[in-house]
Order: C-alpha cells, then structure tokens, then sequence
C-alpha cells in the first residue's frame, strides 16, 4: 500500500513538472523588442520551439531560425546548420566542358583566403591568395565527381607550407555535375552571434543587454506566415539561386570532424597529412 502511495505521489510530481514545463514555454511564446541604437531587432518565440530572429544592419534585412529551448531559466537559440555555414554550395551540369570541373567562387568580404578542394581523392587549391570579394575561377582536369570536400577555412603555419582545417565541409555530388558555384554566406558572422546569444527568463519578459523587454502578443496570422517561412528554408540564398541556370542545385554539405592538415608542394600538388572523418 505505501508502494502504491509512494508511485501515486511520484506520479503527481512528475505531471506537475510537467504542466509547469509546458506553461512555462506557453508562457514566453510572442515578440521581444531587442532594437538599439536605430538597429530594429526582434526575436519571435513560436509554438513547437521555433524561433524566429531578424535585424537590420547596413539596410540589409537579415533572418535567423531554427530551434529554441528553456534551460537553467535562459532562452537559447539553434539555427539551421545551414545558417552557420561559411559558404553554400551549387552544382550544375556544362556539357561545354571537355572532362574538366570548374570551381567559382567569392572569397569572404573580410578575409584574405585560401580554399582547398577535394575531388574524390585529390585535393587542389586556387594557386594564389585572394583579396576580400575577388572572384576565384578554378579549373581541373576530371571527368567525373562522385564526391566533394571544401575546406572553407584554413590558417596557415607561419611562413611555412602547411594549412592548418579551421573549418571542413564534404558532399556526394549526383552524376554528371562538373560546374560548382561557391557562394559565400555574407550573414555568417551576424548568425553566429545570434547562435551565442542568451536571453535571461523574467516573468513573461526577457533581459538583453542588461534590458528588460516586454513581451508583446502575436497574432495567430503571423504566427502562421513566420512558421511557414521558417519550414520553407526563408528563403535562403534566393537571390543567387534566381540567377542561375534551371539545371543548378543546392549540395548538401556535411561539417567533418577531423582537423586536416595540409602541405602544399612546390609542383603546386597538395598533400593531406591526415584522414577525414564525417560528423553527420
């Protein structure tokens, strides 16, 4: 009988803990004003722990989303891996080719880079560093890819010829593609910053930038549009992929874990000193 109270009253407890879970993010779900200095910002909390983070910045209108949840009495976000992603890929088919693969890209605004690319086992590289928005045409003999690697971030040992992986990235390319088109996330930097931002829980308010904001109601329409653009992808990188032939497609990439060092040889060959390994 006390075994039987004992479970009753277990039971009790977990129910309550769970009704004030669900209060609790019931509780926060609308809109939070975090505008400063003429920078308009607002962070929506929507049902299923979706979120939905846009700001201004230069006059450009830029959109985070992804997951929220509750813990130690803080809001956190979690973009879509997409978000995060220094660059995005393309890939297409140019039958003008002859058995050759032509990689296109625009190195990052603030950052003099270096990619490496790795053509099923070979890796190649643009044979010079590039200036902030210079554009990169790379060519190499292959007549076919089954799979891709990028090295999107790489830092080199001093004034030696090794790279060292800062950030790696592969895909499976479908049969016949040969035109890549990179393109790089101009919003990184902003959505990351995003990512690492916590919100301090008070009452149905939340604290940003030692700021108490008010939380304002959203009506079910809005809650209904920003849902949909949130699981239509918002819209990514739109506006490259409007200006690009019909037969182009988005490639998903895969972050690795492996930190891969490079070594790059005076013929311009390069040397992979140690194995990827995929994090999924």
């Amino acid at each position: 009988m006390k075994y039987i109270i004992a479970l009753c009253i277990l039971c009790l407890y977990a129910s309550c803990a769970e009704q004030i879970k669900i209060k609790e993010k019931t509780f926060i779900r609308g809109i939070y004003d975090l505008s400063e200095k003429e920078v308009p910002t607002k962070l929506a909390l929507l049902d299923n722990n979706l979120f939905h983070y846009y700001t201004s910045q230069d006059s450009v209108d830029v959109h985070v989303y992804g997951d929220y949840s509750i813990k130690d009495n803080e809001v956190r976000l979690y973009p879509e891996k997409e978000l995060l992603q220094p660059y995005i890929l393309f890939a297409g088919n140019n039958e003008e080719l002859n058995d050759s693969i032509v990689f296109d890209y625009t190195s990052s605004k603030n950052r003099s880079e270096k990619l490496f690319f790795k053509v099923d086992d070979e890796w190649v590289t643009n044979p010079v560093y590039t200036d902030s928005l210079e554009d990169v045409f790379l060519k190499h003999k292959k007549s076919g890819v089954k799979s891709i690697a990028i090295n999107l971030m790489s830092k080199q040992e001093g004034e030696t010829a090794v790279f060292n992986t800062l950030e790696m990235y592969s895909g499976v390319i479908p049969e016949g593609y040969n035109n890549f088109l990179l393109s790089y996330n101009y919003h990184y930097d902003i959505r990351k910053r995003v990512a690492q931002q916590r919100f301090q829980l008070k009452g149905t308010s939340i604290i940003f930038k030692e700021k108490e904001r008010i939380q304002d109601p959203i009506s079910e329409k809005d809650k209904k549009i920003l849902t949909k653009f949130i699981n239509e992808g918002g819209g990514l990188f739109s506006d490259i992929t409007e200006v690009l032939s019909y037969d182009f497609q988005e490639i998903k990439l895969y972050k690795e874990e492996s930190k891969i060092k490079f070594r790059l040889l005076k013929n311009g060959e390069v040397r992979e000193e140690t194995a990827l390994k995929t994090l999924q």
